[in-house]
């Protein structure tokens, strides 16, 4: 006869815990047995990408840039060793290699990685979705794999300017908005002098 157990361990390494059983046997006299049991629990390990960062922050066509995932354990056990491995889709070639060394990743601890790559020149403006394997061991040395994905997302070169545009004038929000107007409008009356005067000399 067997009876399944199911145990929640919310550690990993070596368990006991005891037993007590009674029971009647053909003649309905009762028994009663108990002991203990002991067994190596490994810990569960789930690992959640929670951020993604750029560098810089607006990739464009034909540029490099860093790209910086952060990672927690939310499982009970240790994912030793930890690699993590990309494969990038057409339109982005990894030039820092493809496999990183993450190390050991601990229970609710925060841990990075960060890739590089090349945009070509011929990437259309969008999001790109990256896949990423993790390899790793438990506690009892078992090799293990799981995924998870980390975007990218490539824009434009007008976007761009617009985004740089955006940018520098939020950061400086002290600089009265009139000042930019004028400066704005000086640099138009002198793009339009400098035509003129080039036309009235041909003209002379």
């Amino acid at each position: 006869m067997s009876i399944p157990l199911q145990v929640y361990v919310p550690v990993s390494g070596s368990i006991s815990f005891q037993f007590q059983a009674q029971y009647y046997d053909q003649q309905r006299t009762l028994h009663a047995e108990s002991g203990s049991v002991g067994a190596l629990a490994t810990g569960s390990i789930d690992i959640v990408e929670t951020g993604i960062s750029t560098v810089p922050s607006v990739a464009l066509p034909g540029s490099l840039v860093s790209v910086t995932a952060t990672i927690v354990n939310y499982g009970t056990g240790t994912a030793d060793g930890l690699l993590a491995s990309v494969s990038p889709p057409r339109g982005l070639t990894v030039i820092s290699g493809s496999t990183y060394y993450v190390g050991d990743v601990a229970p609710y601890t925060p841990t990075t990685f960060t890739f590089a790559f090349q945009v070509t020149n011929f990437t259309k403006p969008g999001t790109y979705i990256i896949p990423v394997n993790l390899t790793y061991t438990n506690s009892l040395d078992e090799l293990q794999n799981s995924h998870l994905n980390i975007s990218l997302t490539v824009a434009s070169n007008a976007t761009a300017f617009f985004h740089n545009f955006h940018s520098f004038s939020s950061g400086h929000s002290s600089l009265p908005k009139f000042a930019l107007y004028v400066s704005l409008i000086v640099i138009v009356i002198v793009v339009v002098g400098v035509i003129l005067g080039r036309r009235w000399s041909r003209r002379t």
